[in-house]
């Protein structure tokens, strides 16, 4: 009983198994049937898939990217990049249309940059941005310099103004000028008849005063001869009491007693007593005999030259300034001045040009200088040639220029008649000198008798 129910168990059991075989069988025999018609399916979808997006386009990050993006938005990743391109030709052409003519559209700008539309763009924005900028400073400056030219436009108004203002003060004043200078003419024509009038009158009265001074030039030369003639036989009456130049014992008028070596000085035989002056100079002679003169007048210097420093009553201190190499000052050496005399002041006339400067310019300056050095070395002055004239000082004769033609302005004729009046006093006073044997010197020999030079 208990083998029957265990038998009937396992049939059960094994009917139950087939039938979940069965089951099974059948269940997978569907499964794939719908596996295989899934596999067709998705290949299928795939096949259609790929015409959309790629398997190596799936592994694409920036469509990954997209894809993200259209989840976000709940959209399938083709409508997004549909959107999204529609969008950009939008953007790009400002309306609709093709990818083809977006690319059209943006070549010229997106040429030779690397930047992308979007950059070249940014960088046609930035440029425009520059223009304008640019432009807005050019519009400033073009306002400023419409400013500039309307205010220079009204300055050369103004100026044109005062310059036509000043044009006809200038055309006024000349119109005036005008007249004033045909009334100056006409009175300078009439002052040129006057003027012509009154020279003809004035040479007429110096050709008439002319004639009276030659007469009074005649009349005084032979007043002249009559006195030159009394004056020679005074001078005659008196010779013992001139000075002899030729005589060489007459010229000394001292000798040396001492010599001082260590002060460059010497000791003379004369003093306050004999009438001697500080800054007197002598010349130094070793012997009397030598103090002659040659032919042409002329004095020769001493060994020496020697200037008083210090007098005493019968004896004075000198020192040397001049003195010959190898020829020494010694004792018993007589020295001589000829303008020192001590009872007598020897009286000089001088007149010519001299050049005292040595430059070359004889002047009439120059003898009031030679006349100065006279009087400072004892000697007296005079403008007269008298029986008192111990020397007569000739310097350079004057030139006398062309005499002028009668037409010449007066005071080219008075500075002749003046210059000739000179030359005429100065051939006078050498033609009596030499008739009357008085002592003539010039500027060189009258140097070599007061200083040896």
């Amino acid at each position: 009983m208990a083998r029957t129910s265990t038998s009937v168990g396992m049939g059960v059991t094994i009917t139950i198994l087939g039938i979940l075989t069965f089951a099974f069988f059948v269940t997978t025999i569907i499964f794939f049937g719908q596996m295989n018609s899934a596999r067709n399916d998705l290949a299928d979808y795939e096949a259609r898939m790929s015409e959309w997006v790629t398997p190596a386009d799936q592994q694409n990050d920036q469509i990954r990217v997209f894809a993200d993006l259209a989840d976000r938005e709940n959209k399938s990743a083709i409508a997004y990049l549909a959107e999204s391109l529609n969008e950009s030709i939008r953007l790009g052409l400002g309306g609709r249309g093709s990818i083809t003519e977006l690319r059209q559209a943006s070549e010229p700008l997106v040429a030779g940059s690397s930047r992308g539309l979007v950059g070249a763009v940014r960088q046609r924005d930035s440029q425009a941005a520059q223009l304008n900028t640019r432009i807005r400073e050019i519009e400033a400056s073009l306002e400023t310099a419409q400013q500039a030219l309307l205010a220079e436009r009204q300055k050369v108004e103004r100026i044109s103004q005062d310059f036509s203002r000043q044009l006809a003060s200038m055309e006024e004043q000349v119109q005036r000028t005008t007249g004033e200078i045909e009334s100056y003419r006409t009175g300078i024509n009439a002052a040129e008849i006057d003027m012509d009038q009154r020279v003809e009158r004035i040479r007429t009265a110096a050709r008439d005063t002319e004639a009276q001074l030659q007469d009074n030039i005649r009349r005084l030369e032979s007043e002249n001869l009559r006195l030159q003639d009394a004056m020679a036989r005074l001078q005659e009456g008196r010779a013992g009491d001139r000075l002899m130049p030729t005589d060489e014992f007459a010229l000394v008028d001292g000798e040396v007693t001492g010599l001082n070596p260590v002060e460059n000085q010497v000791f003379i035989s004369l003093g306050r007593r004999d009438r001697l002056r500080l800054g007197m100079r002598f010349q130094v002679y070793a012997d009397p005999s030598i103090i002659r003169p040659n032919a042409d007048g002329d004095y020769p210097p001493g060994k020496a030259t020697i200037e008083v420093v210090s007098m005493g009553e019968t004896s004075s201190a000198a020192r040397i300034i001049r003195q010959s190499t190898g020829n020494p000052v010694a004792r018993g050496d007589v020295i001589a001045n000829p303008l020192y005399d001590p009872n007598k002041i020897y009286t000089f006339l001088v007149y010519g040009l001299f050049d005292i400067n040595n430059d070359g310019r004889a002047t009439a300056m120059g003898r009031d200088e030679l006349q100065a050095q006279i009087e400072r070395w004892g000697g007296r002055i005079t403008d007269e040639l008298t029986g008192d004239v111990d020397f007569l000082v000739l310097g350079r004769r004057p030139t006398l220029p062309p005499a002028p033609p009668a037409t010449a302005p007066l005071a080219v004729q008075q500075e002749y008649i003046r210059l000739s009046q000179l030359v005429r006093r100065y051939d006078d006073l050498l033609e009596r000198a030499q008739r009357t044997s008085l002592p003539i010197l010039n500027q060189n020999r009258l140097a070599t008798l007061l200083d040896g030079r």
